[in-house]
């Protein structure tokens, strides 16, 4: 009898072990299942380079992210810093700024560019920079499209509503500010979230600005 007893004890203390291991997996599943987190497939470094070639990261920044990345519109960035108007490119919407490069910017005399960066003369610099942004969006192919469709003689608005005449000689496209100086886009389609940005040769210059 004492044997038996034993025996049917042990039954027991097996039977007791199995349920507690079974409900232990039930819970472990149930959190799996209930955890995204757990059941992420991790994405390696290799996999980026299964991304499409034409992705294009500054698709998530300003016009003035764009600028402020570019070395060769330094000069540029820092008359946009002198005039104040990093955060008014930002809030844009819908622009295209037609930046001069530093190889433009440097061939203006020294005392010009000391003229230009004189507190007394902000006024001044911020309608001379604002005559280099656009109203509207254009990539260089809409923008050799829309003056093919207008003949060869396009004029464009500009924020400070003044106008920039545009050319196309074959696939190069040419600016014409108000004061009758000419320049060409140099570096095309640095695209961002609010606008694309051409980098050009020339400092544009509207009429009467001293």
């Amino acid at each position: 009898m004492h044997v038996k007893n034993c025996i049917m004890k042990f039954i027991q203390l097996l039977v007791s072990l199995a349920f507690i291991t079974l409900t232990s997996c039930h819970w472990h599943t149930t959190d799996d299942a209930s955890n995204p987190a757990k059941n992420r497939i991790p994405v390696f470094k290799e996999e980026w380079s299964d991304l499409p070639s034409d992705v294009d990261f500054r698709n998530a920044v300003s016009v003035i992210n764009v600028i402020e990345t570019e070395t060769m519109l330094d000069s540029y960035y820092k008359l946009l810093q002198a005039a104040y108007l990093t955060d008014k490119l930002k809030g844009l919407q819908n622009v295209t700024v037609f930046a001069p490069t530093n190889e433009a910017i440097n061939d203006l005399t020294e005392d010009r560019r000391l003229e230009l960066m004189h507190p007394t003369r902000i006024n001044d610099l911020k309608h001379l920079l604002n005559y280099h942004v656009v109203k509207n969006a254009y990539d260089y192919n809409a923008l050799l499209l829309t003056i093919r469709q207008k003949k060869n003689s396009l004029k464009l608005e500009t924020l400070n509503n003044r106008f920039i005449a545009f050319s196309a000689d074959d696939d190069h496209i040419y600016l014409t500010d108000e004061s009758g100086n000419q320049s060409y886009i140099s570096q095309s389609d640095l695209k961002a979230e609010n606008g694309v940005v051409h980098g050009i040769t020339n400092l544009l210059q509207p009429q009467n600005l001293q």
